[in-house]
């Protein structure tokens, strides 16, 4: 309980103030004592002057206390203790009685001084823990307002992805497919001319459709916003329906893409699909495009393996594997790490004149991880390179197929239309009932071009 403040103690009181209390303590003793003294006669001599050193000692401390006893002592022995007017005490019960004096205003001088230390120390550590607590109320209301704000942020990043999704990817399908209802003759026979120009328009297109795709990809996976599936599915059949997606690609380079011999035809894996066979892909079209003509990019499938030291899984549960290697012209050792940073290009290997955005590894690296795996790469200049997906392990016994039950099964005509109409720009819906009223136009590219959105 705090004392009335005219009862506590400046520590900052000035020396002179506090020696002026204890003064003005004895003084005041010796005047109750003188005026007492016709009542006490010699009895008590030294009692009131008890209260000076208490006074003197609370108020100025140590010293101003010790001052009060020695004063008292003198004033008690010169005025009250016979014989008076002399400071030769006679009696044996006199000098008793000054000495315990002495003694018990030295103790009560060192006691008070103590327990006001004492008390000090502790009002000064209480301010400092109400300090420290208004700190942290600031803080957290300061890191409060900065969650809100991130929170507002993020869902402002999500519309943005939202809008973005639509209104840029959509009109650039519906480009894409108008051009090849063009290379198709929907339109009318083409001029060698014309046909090089809608090659190049549509290789543009195609282009442009691929950086959107990635940037928002990336922000996605940034923003936590992509939408990952954990289903038991066969690792093999993921790969292979990667590999069948890049042999186009490889075909017309030249490039060789085939199974290892060593694959294993009952790895398990528990992800999403879809985004697996993504980074395949990716990683597939990498090796393809920087595998020179006469080259070979082989793929391997490996069960209960254990991720080594440059993921972040070591120690960590079972794991299944996705081997891509390829023939290609390798990335210098200096550059390995930095292949899975943003809009970097490494110099000496895979570099400029391949084309690309530099992102493509960067998303790849982050869907393994979200998935739950993990994606690295060893290589050496000249000598190819290795991409390594790793990904959590199921057993056999507890999955399913994740794909059709009849692969080659391709949705009609009216199927795609559907797809295309439900887009709500005026391009698309018009490209839909185009693609819906000539029944010339194959079901694989109606297929391709009905896929606007993710």
């Amino acid at each position: 309980m705090r004392l009335p403040r005219f009862l506590m103690r400046d520590s900052a009181m000035p020396r002179s103030a506090r020696y002026g209390s204890a003064l003005l303590a004895v003084a005041v003793a010796f005047g109750v004592r003188w005026m007492l003294a016709p009542l006490l006669g010699g009895q008590n001599p030294l009692m009131v002057f008890v209260l000076a050193v208490v006074v003197a000692a609370w108020y100025g401390g140590f010293g101003p206390g010790m001052l009060a006893t020695a004063l008292s002592g003198l004033a008690g022995a010169h005025f009250f203790i016979e014989p008076v007017r002399s400071l030769w005490i006679v009696e044996t019960p006199d000098q008793v009685r000054l000495v315990l004096f002495l003694l018990g205003g030295w103790l009560i001088s060192a006691l008070s001084s103590a327990l006001h230390e004492a008390r000090y120390d502790a009002l000064s550590r209480a301010e400092n823990a109400e300090r420290l607590n208004r700190e942290l109320e600031a803080a957290n209301r300061a890191a409060e307002e900065a969650r809100q704000k991130a929170d507002a942020a993020a869902r402002a990043q999500g519309q943005f992805l939202s809008t973005m999704s639509h209104e840029i990817r959509t009109p650039i399908n519906a480009i894409l497919g108008f051009t090849d209802l063009l290379q198709m003759g929907v339109g009318g026979s083409l001029t060698p001319r014309q046909e090089e120009y809608l090659a190049k328009c549509k290789a543009a297109g195609q282009h442009l459709l691929g950086l959107v795709n990635d940037i928002l990809d990336l922000a996605k996976a940034d923003a936590e916003a992509l939408t990952i599936l954990t289903e038991p599915t066969p690792l093999r059949g993921t790969a292979l329906s990667a590999v069948s997606m890049v042999e186009p690609q490889a075909a017309a380079r030249g490039v060789e893409v085939q199974e290892n011999s060593a694959c294993a035809a009952d790895a398990m894996y528990c992800g999403d699909d879809d985004r697996v066979r993504q980074i395949l892909i990716n990683l597939l079209s990498n090796a393809v495009k920087f595998t020179e003509p006469g080259g070979r990019v082989t793929v391997c499938c490996r069960t209960t393996v254990t991720p080594g030291p440059g993921t972040q899984l070591e120690g960590r549960g079972a794991w299944v594997a996705v081997e891509v290697e390829d023939t290609g012209i390798g990335i210098p050792a200096e550059q390995v790490d930095s292949v899975f940073e943003p809009f970097v290009q490494v110099e000496g290997g895979r570099a400029h004149p391949k084309g690309g955005t530099g992102l493509g590894l960067t998303i790849s690296r982050r869907l393994a991880r979200l998935i739950g795996g993990d994606l690295t790469v060893r290589s050496r200049l000249g000598q190819g390179s290795c991409f390594t997906l790793w990904l959590p392990a199921v057993t056999p016994e507890v999955a399913e197929p994740a794909w059709p039950s009849h692969p080659g099964e391709i949705p009609g005509l009216s199927e795609v239309g559907h797809i295309l109409v439900q887009h709500a720009d005026l391009l698309v819906q018009r490209l839909g009932d185009r693609i819906q009223a000539d029944p010339a136009i194959p079901h694989a590219k109606a297929l391709d071009r009905a896929q606007l959105e993710d």
